[in-house]
């Protein structure tokens, strides 16, 4: 039976030191809770490739937690003729901002200017209490404490039954 996995990428604070990054880790190395400063290198860092992940879960939308979007969007884009049958990176966040993170960052990137660095996400807005299902597992929802809306996540692994909190 396959385990559930938690990978570290960051564990800093707002500012990180030299070779450290910001909250970030990966769930079965395909599901990244928010993406840090440097997302798609500590994946590199790792042996691993943006172009596997499936989901990106942003628990809120401080600039420590996010900053590392743009990039992790651009090599996506960059790679995606490595993996031309890939579908849509999932972006899952708070309602009230992911939207707007990822079309800034989409915005960043003047994907309107340079469309071959587009990789056009699937956006998925949850309030607090909503539930996200697909086949690998189950994402339920409840509100943080935090000056932006928040999400606790509850990660519920179909595959093995473990379950992984995490807030953010």
């Amino acid at each position: 039976m396959p385990a559930t996995t938690v990978r570290l990428l960051g564990v800093s604070s707002v500012v990180p030191a030299a070779g450290n990054d910001t909250a970030s880790f990966l769930l079965n190395d395909r599901h990244l809770v928010d993406t840090g400063w440097y997302a798609a290198i500590r994946l590199l860092d790792h042996g691993l490739t943006p172009l596997d992940l499936e989901h990106v879960i942003l628990t809120h939308c401080h600039h420590d937690h996010y900053l590392g979007l743009p990039q992790l969007l651009f090599y996506v884009g960059m790679r995606r003729s490595q993996a031309p049958d890939r579908p849509p990176l999932k972006i899952i966040g708070p309602a009230a901002d992911v939207r707007r993170v990822v079309n800034r960052a989409r915005a960043f990137l003047q994907t309107e200017r340079f469309p071959e660095v587009d990789a056009t996400p699937e956006v998925i807005p949850l309030a607090p209490g909503d539930t996200y299902e697909c086949a690998e597992f189950r994402l339920r929802t409840a509100q943080t404490r935090h000056p932006v809306q928040g999400l606790c996540y509850r990660f519920e692994d179909r595959r093995t039954g473990a379950h992984v909190a995490f807030t953010g």
